[in-house]
């Protein structure tokens, strides 16, 4: 059973392989001459494209693109972002701590 099926894969890998070899000469009047790419059917003259009119559910780059525009403002919020510090000020009547806070 082995056999068998290895001589079916061997004999279409040959016929695979020798396949372009039968098709050379498809399309040629003799063995010299190639004819011109003649078209035999009707082909309607070339247009520009246009995109079409309809909305497509094509979301992925406007995901990938508010990924990308939220990763650059939170970069742009910590890099401007001003260092503060709180200073100890006093303390109010009762005895609590009171600061006040400063920044650049």
């Amino acid at each position: 059973m082995r056999k068998i099926i290895l001589g079916v894969i061997a004999v279409s890998l040959v016929v695979l392989t020798a396949a372009p070899a039968f098709a050379q000469h498809h399309h040629r009047r003799d063995h010299g001459y190639r004819q011109p790419h003649a078209r035999h059917h009707y082909a309607p003259p070339r247009q520009h494209y246009h995109p079409p009119r309809h909305r497509q559910n094509n979301w992925v780059p406007y995901a990938l693109g508010g990924l990308a525009l939220g990763a650059l403002g939170t970069g742009m919020y910590y890099y401007n972002s001003r260092p503060c510090w709180d200073e100890f000020v006093g303390y109010d009547r009762r005895g609590r701590e009171v600061f006040q806070r400063y920044c650049q």
